[in-house]
């Protein structure tokens, strides 16, 4: 009995420090409106700049509609979000977006 339960014991703490060791891959999705510009920053993918003025045009209300667009572009393969945060970039205040999700590597 005494085996069982010392065998049970060790099983449970391997399985316990194998998910606090667990490797996870990262993104960062940041939105700009002073600049217009949406920037995803990749573990797997490496980074890639969309232009805004270019995808809406003059139409700087929907530039924060492409930025949502992405991060549920992003849930739909696996990804969770991990944390968000709002910088002010200038003396203006004008807000940059950024939000990093990660899900763990296979």
């Amino acid at each position: 009995m005494n085996k069982f339960l010392t065998t049970l014991a060790l099983a449970l703490v391997a399985t316990w420090v194998s998910a606090q060791t667990q490797v996870y891959d990262y993104i960062s999705v940041d939105y700009s409106p002073a600049v217009r510009q949406l920037a995803v920053f990749s573990t797997l993918e490496g980074t890639s700049m969309t232009n805004l003025k270019v995808v809406n045009m003059d139409e700087r209300d929907k530039d924060i509609l492409v930025f949502f667009h992405k991060l549920q572009e992003l849930e739909q393969k696996g990804w969770e979000v991990e944390a968000t945060h709002i910088y002010s970039t200038d003396e203006k205040n004008i807000p940059m977006y950024v939000w990093i999700l990660r899900k763990p590597k296979p």
